[in-house]
């Protein structure tokens, strides 16, 4: 599982060396990428049949709708917000998770659940407030789609384990970015794909992805849920260290200790809830 997760963790490197075009574009051209992908490797199983849904078609839609909106605001995001803070934000998912199942009333509200879910929001806020004083719109923008990004990947999750292991995972793979690409065909008229954009690093998207989703479903089905969210948290940890090496970017320690209480609350509310 730690191997897809690398991969997807390289997602936000392909998406800052990609900071002049559009995540929304870059997020379709990365899509169309997966959507090849995984529709040959359903030919080559003789699979193509299972595509066609019987039953739980709301929930792949609203599932492909989550999934669209995590991948399109967090590579707008990464464009000019650091990528460490982007991809703590977008792992700010559990907490969002366990407030909507709360709000839904389809989690009870326990004293193992309350104080990690308050500390980890005050961790969130404390990424947030170092960079919004003094910042120009575009990062306090990217910052706002950084939280949407988490948002969304939250919404993604819950509709997915209402899928459970009821459907074939290249099919849902295949549905929600079938979707995502539907959806994103009017943005390549509203943010056209440069004629100097390098092939090669939407490329990289599109294969980050659908490796990383590839090793982190196969992953899934022998390891337990609560050693699959402790792996998982190594996912920003990597984001942190490809800005750091790669474009040079640093936290505040406001931020790194903001960073740590949403990762240290993530663990213990993936424990409360396993």
């Amino acid at each position: 599982m730690i191997t897809g997760v690398f991969f997807l963790s390289l997602v936000s490197i392909f998406g800052r060396l990609l900071a002049s075009t559009s995540g929304y574009t870059n997020t379709f051209f990365g899509y169309c990428v997966v959507l090849i992908l995984t529709t040959l490797w359903l030919i080559a199983r003789g699979e193509l049949k299972s595509i066609f849904l019987r039953s739980k078609r709301i929930d792949i839609l609203l599932l492909g709708l989550g999934q669209l909106g995590s991948a399109a605001f967090f590579l707008q995001a990464v464009r000019s917000v650091d990528l460490a803070t982007a991809g703590l934000l977008l792992y700010s998912a559990p907490l969002w998770i366990v407030l909507i199942s709360i709000m839904a009333k389809t989690e009870q509200i326990t004293r193992k659940i309350i104080l990690p879910l308050i500390l980890g929001f005050v961790g969130v806020v404390l990424v947030l407030a170092p960079q919004l004083t003094g910042q120009s719109f575009d990062i306090r923008f990217g910052l706002l789609l950084g939280l949407l990004s988490g948002i969304s990947y939250a919404v993604s999750y819950i509709f997915a384990r209402r899928i459970g292991d009821r459907m074939n995972t290249a099919v849902i793979v295949f549905w929600a970015h079938a979707i995502g690409v539907v959806l994103l065909l009017p943005v390549l008229f509203l943010y056209p794909l440069p004629l100097h954009t390098s092939s090669l690093w939407l490329l990289g998207i599109g294969l980050s992805w659908t490796f990383g989703y590839f090793f982190l479903y196969y992953a899934l089905r022998f390891i337990q849920a609560h050693y699959a969210s402790m792996i998982a948290l190594f996912e920003p940890v990597f984001i942190a260290i490809w800005g750091a090496v790669f474009f040079g970017e640093s936290l505040t320690i406001t931020s790194v200790i903001g960073g740590v209480l949403i990762l240290t609350n993530v663990y213990f509310i993936n424990k409360a809830t396993k």
